[in-house]
């Protein structure tokens, strides 16, 4: 097993992320219903999971969340 393939992690390349801008698809905890904005990062996710690393950011490594329900 790959790195990414045991902390749920994916190295985008610019393919990938041209095909999430172009087709809007949605990852990230700002996305999901569990997301408490008022919250402070890290600290924002409703089932208490530490999402800091799953928050919206312009590049770096992709992090998918088994909890991730789209709104």
């Amino acid at each position: 097993m790959s790195q990414h393939e045991t902390t749920g992690e994916a190295a985008p390349d610019e393919a990938l992320r041209h095909q999430a801008a172009t087709f809007a698809l949605r990852y990230t905890c700002e996305d999901c219903v569990y997301f408490l904005p008022d919250a402070p990062p890290g600290d924002s996710c409703a089932h208490g999971y530490p999402n800091l690393a799953h928050l919206r950011r312009p590049a770096g490594p992709i992090v998918f969340c088994k909890e991730y329900e789209l709104r």
